[in-house]
């Protein structure tokens, strides 16, 4: 019901993603879809805060543009030929100032435990694919 897309919602969409070690990670620590969305956190400070023009035109806030253009820099940084839910979650927990990161932090989750989830899960998969 909101009239732009926020990071709380990108981080809801990512928490639908089955199979994926973005998920894994976040259920390790306990986090889930309907975990999140009970503690959501809205990266607009108020739900009644009118979009700017920009946001209203494209129907995504600009923290939520930042985090999607931040995902492209992510998988860059980790060599990886394409962008997947990881990189999308990596990005969201780069900017500690978003809805995402203030609802993890409401779900007594911190950025640094996810990030170190989110490896573990990655080096499992390496290490199986090396067996």
């Amino acid at each position: 019901g909101q009239p732009i897309v926020g990071t709380e919602h990108l981080l809801l969409g990512i928490l639908r993603c089955e199979n994926s070690h973005a998920v894994t990670a976040l259920q390790t620590l306990g986090v889930t879809h309907e975990r999140a969305a009970e503690c959501l956190q809205p990266t607009m400070s108020g739900h009644d805060e009118a979009p700017s023009a920009n946001d209203e035109h494209n129907g995504i806030s600009s923290h939520a543009r930042r985090i999607l253009e931040g995902s492209l820099r992510e998988a860059l940084k980790r060599g990886d030929g394409y962008i997947g839910v990881e990189h999308l979650l990596l990005a969201l927990l780069s900017d500690s100032r978003n809805g995402a990161v203030q609802t993890l932090e409401a779900l007594r989750v911190t950025p640094t435990k996810v990030r170190r989830e989110l490896d573990r899960a990655w080096r499992t998969v390496t290490q199986q694919a090396e067996l």
